[in-house]
């Protein structure tokens, strides 16, 4: 995701308030918080946790108490919290290194992922080494050993990288190289195919990805499989930096004794052509604080009381499906786009992400998208990714408030402006 240069002094809802004193409508608000900024149950968690903790070290309860909150905290069998996004990251990596550190005499301990050549999973070392953005390893070479990059869209190349050594493959839901455009279902199918074939852990990354926003709490659950690691940072924290790691049975044993994967954690079947499932979400196991598992050995309760109330909030309002209807009509929206401007080369949808390819570079569309009181996020040369908050007006399926509506009086306002250039010139 290519940044900003936007300086955010205030925000509240779907608006922020720039620098010089603007107001913008911010069409990736849910990337800070999945209810959109400063939402009123997210500022009492923190000012709870506050006062509850401050001068105390913060030192309270750990972060299983997520999962005794239900939904959908407890289909996991480990959850961590971890102080940013690149961390939650480099902790599922060391969980799948972890589960490989059994010689078992014939190929010796597995230690090698597999990852995708345009992905970025973070700033740590491991994570750019794992990330396959060239331009962003070059001031860090020498880069970690043990990743292995093959092109995206490709399970076949996936499964030619594989080796003795390999333990993982790790992968973001949707193409960053096509700006953040969903991976088709079959695709990630065909990966976790594979995975259970051959004995190894899926990592799926949504560290970028808001909660809920997609009509489910991951974006992967739309395609029926069951990833044995997930990585979540984006709408979750309420702005403040963080991240999460949720851990299934399968890579739970696997880290904590040893072995890989196993064909048992994978739903017992391993390599049964009709399984789209690894580890069976709704582990009995608690919470591991052992060496062990690389997770959980520090409390952060002011990101978990954040994450606590977003979920509840969630929840409260009927859980994610209940945005269904906003979805929709979002989508209409977008797709009048794609049908009245002709640079305007399509646009996907899933649930309240969108992105929107161009044919022309996108720099002079989100400049003009500011001028005219937008915030729009640029995710490739090409692209620009909105992905709206599910407002107290939208849980329900009632997207309707007066900020919403003027968005997309603003955004078509743009593109006439950016047509308009195009014919100028």
């Amino acid at each position: 995701m290519i940044n900003q240069p936007t300086k955010i002094v205030s925000a509240t809802g779907i608006e922020i308030t720039d620098g010089s004193g603007r107001t913008l409508i911010d069409l990736a608000a849910a990337m800070a918080s999945s209810l959109g900024h400063r939402d009123p149950a997210v500022v009492d968690a923190i000012l709870q946790a506050t006062d509850a903790n401050l001068g105390s070290g913060f030192d309270t309860t750990g972060p299983e108490d997520l999962r005794s909150l239900g939904e959908p905290f407890d289909s996991f069998a480990a959850i961590a919290i971890t102080p940013s996004a690149s961390e939650a990251n480099e902790c599922a990596i060391r969980i799948a290194r972890q589960a490989g550190q059994v010689d078992d005499g014939a190929s010796g301990a597995r230690f090698r992922i597999v990852t995708l050549l345009g992905s970025d999973h973070g700033d740590t070392l491991a994570c750019r080494s794992a990330g396959g953005r060239i331009e962003d390893q070059a001031a860090l070479l020498p880069l970690a050993a043990g990743f292995r990059h093959v092109a995206p869209g490709d399970a076949r190349a996936i499964e030619r990288a594989i080796d003795a050594q390999t333990i993982a493959v790790m992968l973001a839901p949707v193409d960053w190289t096509r700006g953040g455009e969903p991976f088709d279902a079959d695709y990630l199918r065909q990966i976790r195919k594979i995975c259970n074939e051959r004995n190894l852990l899926m990592i799926l990354d949504e560290t970028r990805l808001p909660a809920a926003i997609s009509g489910d709490w991951f974006f992967h659950q739309a395609t029926g499989i069951t990833p044995d690691i997930v990585t979540a940072s984006a709408g979750w924290t309420g702005g403040l930096p963080g991240g999460l790691v949720f851990v299934a049975d399968s890579a739970h044993a696997a880290a904590t004794h040893g072995g890989g994967a196993g064909a048992d954690s994978h739903g017992g079947s391993g390599g049964d052509d009709d399984s789209d499932g690894g580890g069976e979400f709704g582990g009995k196991s608690q919470f591991c604080r052992s060496s062990a598992m690389p997770i959980g050995e520090i409390d952060y309760p002011l990101l978990q009381a954040v994450i606590a109330a977003t979920a509840k909030k969630i929840v409260a309002g009927g859980g994610p499906s209940q945005i269904a209807e906003a979805a929709a009509r979002c989508d209409e929206a977008w797709q009048a786009f794609v049908d009245g401007f002709e640079f305007v080369s399509g646009c996907v949808t899933v649930g309240l992400w969108a992105v929107m390819r161009f044919d022309l570079p996108v720099g002079a569309v989100r400049r003009a998208a500011q001028k005219h009181g937008l915030r729009w996020i640029q995710s490739s040369d090409t692209t620009l990714v909105a992905c709206l908050p599910i407002l107290d007006s939208a849980i329900g399926g009632k997207l309707v408030s007066s900020p919403v509506e003027e968005l997309f009086q603003k955004l078509r306002l743009t593109l006439e402006t950016i047509e308009r250039q195009t014919i100028e010139s």
